[in-house]
């Protein structure tokens, strides 16, 4: 998925679809095809399993199904191989589906239909205003009845996007919800869904840690984890961490620092960090951050129109919110915009005004000639830092933090750099 797909003009457009119908082929494709079995895990024929070929960058039209065939008595089916290609093969049957990204499958392949999982929800607020829910790069949509409910029943087992439709016509807007994670036989219980298009959710920890939520919706936002002494960002072509030199490392040090997802109080995870600063370093450090990229470049993101930086924290310690911006990088200009936060045990959701970041370290010239309205327009991570500037040299510091969020922008918006 590119990040073109989604800064392409009449944004409205190419989200997904007002319904779920299943289209009609190609005009013109060629008469050759491609021949698969579809069976169950344990090799019984999926009968009458339903064949999709979805569209994999947001729908050019208002039908996200491409093509669509039943399978026979054997399990067999056929489809137009010019169809497949660069397609998403959606396939569900009551007892098994399967999401194929990897292209064409190779004629008479059998394709074992794992069992599905289920996902359905209630939308709290704002319900009345919603047309629809989708799974991005699928057919899966579900509409919300009166009571603010929707199901969207089986699921292939993935790691989804989940997309909201608010308003209709002219004035419809898409809130992205969250990185929708289900496996075989999971039920998926959504009490959380965002509805509001203002709000963007950056990480909302729902799948595992590494990819962020927004990282599922456009490639490669990703987490990473550094100190005095280490740097590894997540690389989600080999779903592994490694080595990157993504930090400024002239301290050098042994900082320690552990960065991993926990279960959250109810729906999905939280991040849990964890750190002692090198008592015997001068300059101790360690922190967590996400970098903003597509297709392993780095790609700015515009914060320009966000009025907060929101999150839910626990912890010990101070942490430093930085904001670091390609601009200042290019200017030569080793500084950041950056708020704080003192952590307590007790949760707390922090809602950083834009209003109130300031340059760090502060410089009066620099200030005035970068402001935060004009470095905003191109940034490039956003870190969560234990420094030996806010917290004691030894000590055990933590930061439990969920549901980041940009407040006051939409998603266009935030993608407007986007190639």
């Amino acid at each position: 998925m590119k990040w073109a797909s989604i800064l392409l003009p009449a944004l409205s457009a190419f989200l997904f679809p007002g319904c779920s119908g299943d289209g009609n082929s190609l005009a013109g494709a060629t008469s050759e095809t491609t021949n698969g079995i579809v069976a169950m895990a344990e090799g019984k024929p999926a009968a009458g399993a339903k064949i999709r070929i979805v569209s994999p960058d947001f729908w050019e039209n208002e039908n996200a199904v491409i093509d669509s065939v039943v399978a026979d008595t054997n399990g067999v089916f056929n489809l137009d191989s010019v169809v497949l290609a660069d397609n998403y093969i959606q396939i569900d049957h009551a007892d098994g589906a399967v999401i194929l990204r990897d292209g064409v499958p190779e004629k008479g392949d059998t394709i074992a239909l794992p069992i599905p999982g289920k996902y359905s929800g209630v939308i709290q607020e704002n319900a009345f205003a919603v047309e629809n829910l989708a799974i991005v790069g699928t057919a899966y949509r579900a509409n919300v009845n009166e009571f603010g409910a929707f199901d969207f029943g089986t699921v292939a087992p993935g790691v989804y996007s989940v997309l909201v439709k608010v308003g209709r016509g002219d004035t419809a807007h898409y809130a992205l919800n969250t990185a929708l994670s289900i496996g075989p036989e999971d039920q998926v219980i959504d009490a959380s869904v965002n509805t509001d298009p203002s709000i963007v959710p950056l990480d909302r920890f729902d799948a595992s840690f590494g990819l962020t939520t927004l990282g599922y919706l456009v490639d490669d936002i990703v987490w990473y984890y550094y100190s005095d002494s280490v740097s590894r960002r997540y690389d989600r072509r080999t779903d592994s961490w490694v080595s990157a030199d993504l930090v400024h490392g002239e301290w050098a040090g042994s900082s320690y620092i552990s960065v991993e997802r926990v279960p959250g109080k109810t729906f999905g995870g939280k991040l849990r960090a964890e750190s002692v600063l090198d008592s015997t370093a001068r300059y101790p450090y360690a922190g967590v951050g996400v970098l903003f990229a597509a297709d392993g470049e780095v790609v700015p993101m515009d914060l320009s129109k966000m009025s907060h930086l929101s999150m839910v924290v626990s912890g010990k310690g101070l942490v430093e919110v930085r904001l670091e911006s390609t601009l200042l990088d290019s200017a030569g200009v080793n500084r950041h915009y950056s708020d704080k936060i003192w952590l307590t045990e007790t949760e707390q959701r922090v809602r950083i005004s834009t209003d109130g970041l300031r340059m760090e370290p502060f410089d009066s010239t620099a200030a005035a000639q970068f402001p935060w309205e004009r470095a905003s327009r191109s940034i490039n991570r956003i870190e969560f830092e234990f420094s030996f500037r806010n917290n004691p040299k030894g000590e055990y510091l933590w930061m439990n933090c969920d549901d980041i969020s940009f407040e006051g922008i939409r998603i266009e918006e935030v993608l407007r750099n986007a190639p």
